[in-house]
């Protein structure tokens, strides 16, 4: 899986001195957690030291500011043994300090919290639904430069010529910029568990991709089967003559459409590959239960209705062209993949609250989306040495949602786990993923401060669909 690419993008678990800061497109103010942790003091609250958070148009503090801590005198205070001052500075959003309201404690001891108004520089954040979320999340532009890895380069037109035929501006610039005496063309298909290698030994495959990930079952165009699309009962004059009855009753799939031994097809979230295409060593089908051979993990599915054809997730599947992973090449932080399959999910089934399950049908999480567009920032305030050049903070866009980690008991009570309650959707997904998408959450649970990690049984998380906003 590939790790995050910037620091600063990077999640940070709650620890001494945090924040966590959380903008909604539909509200007013946003909401801000900072952990303040109590000074022991053998002396009393009179003369003990004075603390102050401040919130800055771009930044977070705690303790005193230089100008204060040096006006202390003239109004009648005393200069501490020990002045502390932590801070951190928030990029790309902008905080009005002035209306800074309902300050509080969240849990009585250390946790402030405040409203305050932000607002995100340069661009407005605009309340984005799942279809939105997950339509520019699907775009097939990120499929084609991916398939487009293995393509020869391509001698440029001359400038203000036009383009030769099946050429495009963007594939020149690309095979241009890269030497096909240095660029490995090979697509390598690997489990990510084991490393085991799953196409046959020296096969060249080629690429391609379909739009989604259902569309060898849902597909209704016309060039994938013409009978579907004209009810079975085409007249040749409607279309133009355009149709021949032979073609009308055929029930033969276009091969574009359709991996073969020397061509596979990427989508979103699955690999679809022909099994002569494979190496029949590297994996076994146990029913319809595609597995690893070296490791033993769940790696796919048999297509439906078509016996020939394996659906590998990437979750699990490494798809790469040379040493370019797809996921690495399409996110560069694995839980906007998550994010995505959860997105894709909740527009298939229509529903915000999905059941997650393995291939073998044994649930492991449900999932209950509360927002599906939060700007969220979060941080450790540090104390700055003087001249010391701070890196800010960049706040990114999530999807919020509320979890349940399910167990052998849970599982066989709770009717949502079972399929009893109408409103959650199914989705099979290899065990493996599972235990990522449950990892990820959890890991995301523990960057919130404690008071807003849970509510009642269920756990709050978010997964990012974008480093920055």
């Amino acid at each position: 899986m590939p790790e995050d690419s910037e620091q600063s993008s990077s999640l940070n678990e709650w620890h001494e001195r945090s924040f966590f800061l959380e903008v909604k497109p539909r509200t007013d103010l946003a909401s801000l957690f900072v952990d303040c942790p109590p000074k022991i003091s053998a002396e009393n609250k009179e003369n003990a030291d004075i603390d102050l958070v401040r919130v800055g148009s771009h930044s977070v503090e705690i303790g005193l500011p230089t100008n204060l801590v040096a006006n202390l005198p003239a109004i009648g205070g005393t200069i501490p043994d020990e002045v502390q001052h932590f801070s951190a500075k928030i990029a790309d959003i902008s905080l009005s300090p002035a209306s800074v309201c309902t300050p509080k404690w969240a849990d009585s001891n250390r946790l402030f919290m405040c409203k305050v108004h932000a607002e995100a520089e340069n661009i407005p954040l605009v309340p984005k639904n799942f279809h939105r979320l997950a339509r520019d999340m699907c775009n097939a532009d990120y499929l084609e430069d991916f398939c487009e890895m293995l393509v020869e380069p391509t001698t440029p037109p001359p400038q203000g010529g036009t383009l030769s035929k099946g050429g495009s501006s963007k594939r020149n610039r690309k095979s241009a910029s890269q030497s096909p005496e240095k660029r490995d063309k090979t697509v390598h298909i690997t489990c990510r568990k084991c490393g085991m290698k799953l196409v046959q030994e020296g096969k060249k495959l080629a690429l391609e991709y379909l739009p989604t990930d259902d569309w060898l079952q849902t597909s209704a165009s016309g060039d994938f089967f013409c009978r579907d699309s004209c009810g079975a009962k085409c007249d040749p004059n409607r279309h133009g003559g355009g149709h021949s009855s032979k073609g009308v009753e055929s029930t033969k799939v276009n091969p574009d459409w359709v991996p073969t031994e020397n061509k596979t097809l990427i989508s979103h979230l699955t690999l679809t590959v022909h099994k002569q295409s494979l190496n029949e060593k590297s994996y076994e089908l146990n029913g319809q239960i595609v597995i690893c051979a070296g490791c033993r993990s769940e790696i796919g599915q048999p297509v439906k209705n078509y016996p020939d054809l394996l659906a590998l997730h990437h979750a699990i599947v490494s798809t790469a062209i040379g040493n370019k992973d797809f996921i690495e090449f399409r996110f560069n932080d694995y839980s906007m993949f998550l994010a995505q399959l959860i997105l894709i999910s909740c527009e298939n089934q229509s529903s915000v609250k999905l059941v997650i399950r393995s291939l073998d049908k044994t649930p492991y999480l449900l999932i209950w989306l509360l927002e599906s567009y939060v700007v969220l920032a979060t941080g450790m305030l540090h104390e700055k040495a003087p001249n010391e050049n701070e890196e800010a903070v960049r706040p990114f866009p999530a999807i919020k949602m509320l979890y349940k980690v399910f167990d052998a008991a849970t599982a066989a009570s709770d009717p949502r786990a079972n399929g009893e309650d109408a409103s959650v959707g199914l989705i099979d997904v290899p065990f493996g993923c599972c235990l990522q998408m449950t990892e990820a959450l959890l890991k995301s649970s523990h960057c919130l401060p404690p008071a807003c990690r849970s509510v009642g049984q269920f756990y709050v998380g978010f997964l990012k669909i974008a480093n920055s906003i």
